[in-house]
C-alpha cells in the first residue's frame, strides 16, 4: 500500500507535464541515479542499486527489448537476464508504461512507468519504490 502511495504521490506531483510517445522511447535509455532506495531493507536496497544504476534499457523499433546490466554477477541478476532473454516491449501511451514480456506472459515480466518531469526522463518500475533517471544514448 506505501509503494501505490508513493507512487501516486510521486507521479501526480509535477510528473506528466507532457506524453511520452511511443517513437520518443525508441533507443537505448541509461540508467544515471536511483531514487527510492531508502524505502527499501538496506540488503535489498544494494542489490537493485548493483542491478539497475548504469543499465541500459534498450527498446528496439521491432519491438524487441534488452538490458544490459553493469554488474552480472550476482544470482539476482543472473535471474533476472535468464527471466526477460528474448523479450519484447509494448507501450500504453493513455498510462505512459512499457510492459515488458511476451504474449504467453502477457507481457508481465516487468512494466515501466515513464515520466518526465522539467525535460528529464524517468523509468519507475512497477512493484518497486524504484525511480531511474535515465538519458537516452545513441544507438552506436
Amino acid at each position: 500500500m506505501k509503494k501505490c502511495i508513493f507512487l501516486l504521490l510521486f507521479i501526480s506531483s509535477t510528473l506528466f507535464a507532457q506524453s511520452i510517445t511511443q517513437e520518443e522511447i525508441i533507443g537505448s535509455w541509461k540508467a544515471i541515479e536511483a531514487e527510492g532506495l531508502d524505502k527499501l531493507p538496506p540488503k535489498q536496497a544494494k542489490m537493485m542499486e548493483n542491478m539497475f544504476l548504469d543499465a541500459a534499457f534498450k527498446f528496439q523499433e521491432n519491438g524487441r527489448f534488452d538490458i544490459v546490466l553493469k554488474n552480472t554477477k550476482g544470482i539476482a541478476q543472473q535471474e533476472f537476464l535468464k527471466t526477460i532473454k528474448n523479450s519484447r516491449w509494448i507501450f500504453n501511451s493513455d498510462k505512459s508504461t512499457i510492459s515488458i514480456g511476451n504474449k504467453s506472459n502477457n507481457f508481465k515480466i516487468m512494466e515501466i512507468y515513464v515520466a518526465e518531469k522539467e525535460t528529464q526522463i524517468y523509468f519507475l518500475l512497477k512493484e518497486s519504490p524504484l525511480i531511474l533517471k535515465v538519458v537516452k544514448e545513441s544507438w552506436n
